[in-house]
């Protein structure tokens, strides 16, 4: 038998496109294209993050401004001092009158009306574009202040008082005189809310005296402590 001819290379079947090629993925291969499929860092921020607003909310109030003479927190005192309503709505005193409270009245309403007419409708415009909520959270934010810190001078003065030894040592240049002069320099609206707060002189206690003479200190001491509540410094009632 003749020996077989080996066939030519080229007569092999030439590769076609639909020839499986070898697999190249190794695991070299995936693990940089997973490394490709990683997100990158963002670009470090050109500006700071804001910090947070921790100051109060009416903290832009600034209750000692002046406009034509008026210092602002005394126009609050005034607006106060003239409604028997707001009066007895907030706490104060009615000057014995007896005011019909009706639906609907409430503080949060009261703190409204006083923050149009001392704040939003104020002369200078300087809080007209302010939203009235926030502006009746600021009116009694300042309010409770007043409360706050007239009751820390009152119980000052209490302490103060229980050394008089004699009448003569509320005079003009006494000890308590003197008191009375170092508060007024921190806190000038100490008789305004001394006014606001009185009760009745029947119920103020006196300080004895050597336990003979007295000396009335109605005008010094205006209501009791527990007469002024503590009230939540932010937000409505």
């Amino acid at each position: 038998m003749p020996p077989r001819k080996r066939k030519s290379e080229s007569n092999l079947p030439a590769a076609t496109e639909n020839t499986p090629k070898r697999a190249k993925n190794t695991s070299a291969d995936r693990s940089k294209k997973s490394k490709k499929r990683e997100p990158s860092p963002p670009p470090p921020s050109s500006s700071p993050e804001p910090e947070e607003d921790i100051k109060p909310r009416n903290d832009h109030i600034d209750w000692q401004f002046e406009y034509e003479g008026n210092n602002l927190s005394a126009l609050l005192l005034t607006e106060i001092e003239d409604n028997n309503a707001h009066r007895q709505i907030l706490g104060f005193n009615t000057n014995g009158a007896t005011i019909a409270k009706t639906t609907g009245d409430t503080q949060v309403k009261h703190h409204r009306t006083l923050a149009r007419k001392v704040l939003f409708n104020h002369p200078s415009g300087k809080w007209a574009n302010e939203p009235i909520e926030r502006l009746a959270t600021a009116v009694k934010n300042h309010i409770n202040s007043l409360k706050s810190q007239y009751r820390m001078h009152r119980n000052a003065l209490s302490e103060t008082g229980q050394g008089i030894g004699s009448q003569a040592e509320v005079t003009v240049g006494s000890k308590l005189a003197g008191a009375f002069d170092e508060i007024l320099k921190k806190f000038p609206q100490y008789w305004r809310m001394r006014d606001l707060l009185f009760q009745n002189p029947t119920f103020e206690p006196q300080l004895t005296l050597n336990g003979s003479s007295t000396v009335d200190v109605t005008t010094i001491l205006a209501t009791r402590v527990s007469d002024l509540e503590d009230e939540p410094e932010l937000g409505d009632d």
